[in-house]
């Protein structure tokens, strides 16, 4: 899919959305997991019903934040340009954008992607400790796996190292 965008030379805007499969199945079983709950609640004994109010808790609070991000899956999560990343912090509506110059080193996990910052931009300013990563949670991402690639090939075309 983005491979015919990387055969010209410049860095083309590439926006990388959630799956909204992925969070359709997440609030399924959320809400499974609630309807499990109250039933439970309902038919227990008393010094059990603490244990159904915090699994209740736990997945409600679960619930609504998979509501929050289905209402806001028209906005992209990553965007990656020739200027740098973009990630959309749905919770907070608010955006961090980090240039691919001021990136120092990107590491990945199975569910995060790590940007490990030069000292002197004003991004580690107001964090606690500087030398600790930007971290993006990539899980319900539509395919990690391209997007890993975007991402490093993005990173070393912009810094040279390519």
């Amino acid at each position: 899919m983005y491979e015919e965008l990387l055969l010209d030379n410049d860095l083309p805007k590439i926006e990388i959305y959630n799956s909204k499969r992925k969070l359709v199945l997440l609030l399924l079983f959320s809400s499974v997991f609630i309807v499990i709950s109250i039933l439970s609640f309902m038919h227990s004994n008393s010094y059990k019903k603490i244990l159904f109010v915090i699994s209740l808790s736990f997945f409600l609070i679960h619930f609504l934040i998979l509501i929050v991000k289905l209402l806001k899956l028209g906005k992209p999560i990553i965007v990656l340009d020739e200027n740098g990343i973009m990630y959309n912090m749905l919770l907070k509506n608010k955006n961090i954008f980090v240039k691919w110059t001021d990136i120092r080193e990107i590491s990945f996990s199975k569910t995060f992607i790590y940007l490990y910052l030069k000292e002197e931009i004003s991004l580690s300013i107001n964090r606690k400790n500087p030398n600790e990563p930007i971290v993006f949670y990539m899980l319900g991402l539509k395919d990690p796996v391209t997007i890993l690639a975007m991402i490093t090939y993005y990173f070393e075309k912009s810094t040279g190292v390519v």
